[in-house]
């Protein structure tokens, strides 16, 4: 549950801006859209053996055509050519299952219609690592480490730069007494989200700056073999260390569920709570949270889901949003090695109030349509071909606001993400 949220001390166009990527960027924390943006690739190669486990060395290549790169109502379209190096490792055991992955990106904007966008060209990657300790035992311990260099431009609004590095480390025990019907879960993450600095003298980078503490429990009973009820609760402790005025929050998620198969090709997924975001004197999100998704298998190759989600996170700017979402989606596949899926989404975000006394703010609200489309062809155990669009569209009650504190123009935008990527993976 990574968000990133913004809090600023000059007021320039770009500041909000930023409050809506990073609103934006959130959502997808919450609510996969789809599959096209995981970089998945093909898991039939045998990889080089180390010792007991393999290392599989892959490498992707992606052909984007993009509109509105800039998620801005002036940028032009752009060519984005990305090479992704990277490897991941495999070492199966009972008593200390270990999987890391690591990769380098580079994206090359060509600037093709606008040579503002050839800036958004960088260097990212990542590394990461998990481990699951005594995995057939009463009592299971699981460890991650994720460290993640990003710039991203994907959610960025009127030209601005985002490079940051977070780094997510964490450990949560199961506890399964009598053979594992009943599971106690504890967890614990530490998020950390550091900006570059800049010589942007509209806004300043270090505000961005937040931590967070995620602890969380869960009891679940499986009643049947795939279905199981459960109550759970979550925490997100956020600080801003270098944001004067931002609002740090304390929000608590308390839910209880169901999950699991209904039928042989019915599954389910039903949970309701409530959520606070404990401001200190301040309003509050203070209210109903929940989710619930269906999953329907017409046949072996073809499936359905459909869901609709109330939750909330902390932003700084505007305290927080609560996001209203509902989404379906559709599967296809086409023999053993084809498979085409499409996705679409609907967000309507309700703001809290400014954290500071800026016009055209106070009861703020956004619609976010997104649909996804994609096709994937495995032509070997090793070499994948995928095709896919994305398609954004947003609306916002709120407006830019000037260096004067006045409203200025309209953030709203569309964006496009057409592109072919190939992978090959040993």
């Amino acid at each position: 549950m990574k968000v990133t949220v913004p809090t600023f001390q000059a007021r320039s166009p770009r500041v909000w801006g930023l409050s809506i990527a990073i609103a934006a960027t959130a959502l997808s924390w919450f609510v996969g859209a789809g599959t096209v943006w995981a970089q998945t690739v093909p898991g039939g190669a045998p990889g080089v053996m180390v010792g007991s486990g393999r290392l599989h060395p892959y490498v992707q290549a992606d052909s984007h055509y993009v509109i509105n790169p800039g998620y801005n109502t002036r940028s032009g379209d752009d060519v984005v050519l990305v090479i992704r190096p990277g490897a991941e490792l495999d070492l199966p055991s009972d008593k200390l299952d270990l999987k890391g992955h690591g990769e380098l990106e580079y994206q090359r904007y060509l600037g093709l219609n606008n040579k503002i966008t050839q800036d958004y060209s960088t260097l990212a990657g990542q590394l990461g690592l998990n481990s699951i300790i005594n995995k057939q035992g009463a009592l299971v311990l699981n460890l991650h480490e994720t460290l993640v260099r990003s710039a991203d431009p994907g959610q960025i609004q009127p030209g601005v730069r985002l490079r940051h590095t977070t780094n997510d480390v964490g450990a949560g025990a199961d506890f399964r007494p009598g053979g594992g019907a009943l599971i106690f879960t504890g967890q614990y993450s530490f998020f950390i989200d550091r900006y570059d600095r800049t010589d942007n003298a509209s806004s300043d980078p270090k505000n961005l700056d937040n931590t967070r503490h995620m602890p969380g429990v869960r009891v679940a009973w499986k009643f049947l073999p795939k279905t199981a009820v459960f109550a759970e609760a979550t925490g997100l402790i956020t600080r801003f260390p270098n944001a004067g005025t931002a609002a740090d929050s304390n929000l608590v998620l308390a839910y209880l569920g169901a999950s699991g198969n209904i039928t042989p090709r019915i599954s389910a997924l039903l949970k309701a709570g409530y959520g606070n975001t404990l401001i200190s004197g301040s309003d509050n999100f203070n209210s109903f949270v929940g989710q619930a998704e269906f999953n329907y298998a017409f046949t072996e190759t073809t499936g359905f889901r459909v869901g609709v989600l109330r939750t909330a996170q902390p932003t700084s700017l505007l305290k927080y949003f609560a996001l209203n979402r509902m989404y379906a989606g559709v599967r296809q596949a086409f023999g053993a090695r084809i498979q085409a899926e499409l996705n679409v989404g609907y967000d309507y975000l309700q703001f809290g109030s400014p954290t500071e006394n800026l016009p055209a703010q106070n009861n703020r609200t956004d619609n976010d349509l997104v649909a996804e489309a994609n096709i994937n062809y495995q032509v070997t155990d090793w070499f994948n071909v995928a095709l896919a669009n994305r398609f954004d569209k947003r609306t916002s009650s709120a407006e830019n606001i000037d260096d004067t504190g006045t409203p200025n123009q309209s953030i709203d935008y569309h964006h496009n993400d057409t592109f072919l990527r190939l992978t090959a993976r040993y």
